[in-house]
């Protein structure tokens, strides 16, 4: 509950102690979807840019649960919404997989890089394409820095190839 959570976040020295896989509390809470104990770490100092050991940040995680109020919390407590992972994965990225549309808009709002690409060399756009999510498609295409049709993955494929 509430109130134990916040008990025991004033009384250890240091709210981003990490795991063996490099998770703190906050990746966690992203991870449950847990929006009181998201609000309690940031209070407490936790730290929204710490990654772990394979490279997810907090934004990694609300953006997979697809939680725009996690998101909002994050990028209104200055998490970048550019960081990668090990796969080269962006949150926009995550976003896309998901089919999470409010996020996605948050993270375009939030100036989101429309053209990361992963490491297999995939636009968000591309990822969009090859899922099918049409109105993700539309949303990425009609954006001010969206990337040309034409621009291909490390494969040669242009998103009319992907579906």
């Amino acid at each position: 509950n509430a109130s134990s959570a916040t008990y025991i976040i004033h009384h250890v020295t240091n709210v981003d102690t990490t795991d063996q896989y490099g998770l703190t509390a906050l990746h966690y809470a992203c991870m449950n979807g847990n929006i009181e104990m998201v609000k309690l770490l940031i209070d407490a100092g936790a730290n929204v840019n710490l990654c772990d050991r394979k490279h997810n940040y907090p934004l990694h995680y609300a953006s997979t649960k697809g939680s725009t109020e996690i998101l909002n919390i994050l990028l209104n407590s200055h998490a970048n919404p550019n960081c990668i992972n090990d796969q080269g994965l962006t949150p926009l990225h995550l976003c896309i997989i998901g089919n999470h549309i409010d996020c996605i808009r948050k993270l375009l709002d939030s100036n989101a890089n429309v053209n990361a690409r992963t490491h297999h060399g995939s636009l968000p756009i591309h990822l969009a394409a090859y899922l099918g999510n049409i109105d993700t498609f539309d949303l990425l295409n009609n954006h001010s820095k969206a990337p040309k049709l034409t621009e291909t993955d490390e494969q040669g494929n242009v998103c009319i190839h992907l579906k």
